[in-house]
């Protein structure tokens, strides 16, 4: 007997011994998604002290919400974070402001 009919044989006494109660996933109609960007930039040439500045104002501290959470976008790591399309202008008006170059990628967000 080849490896192939032993792997086939196994895969039957698996499927008859454990049910498939996997649920099915439902679907989002199209009018759910959400057009959204995903925006990476880096501070490198930036000083210590500007970073810190940088994350304060856009992430926020521990009693002052920050301009992510005004946009309702989320930081989704360093040096990216995904903003709303509606309100990218706001983005990017930030980052122009303190001379932060940013790429841009827009998405369907399904939530």
């Amino acid at each position: 007997m080849g490896l192939l009919e032993e792997l086939e044989i196994l895969k039957k006494e698996i499927s008859k011994k454990s049910p498939d109660t996997k649920p099915t996933p439902q679907k989002k109609p199209v009018s759910e998604w959400k057009d959204a960007y995903i925006i990476t930039f880096g501070l490198a040439d930036k000083k210590p002290v500007q970073k810190v500045q940088f994350s304060q104002a856009l992430v926020g501290r521990t009693h002052c919400i920050g301009l992510l959470q005004k946009l309702k976008g989320r930081k989704l790591g360093n040096g990216c974070v995904l903003v709303p399309a509606e309100r990218l202008g706001e983005l990017e008006n930030f980052m122009k402001e303190r001379k932060v170059s940013i790429e841009k990628q827009k998405i369907l967000l399904v939530e």
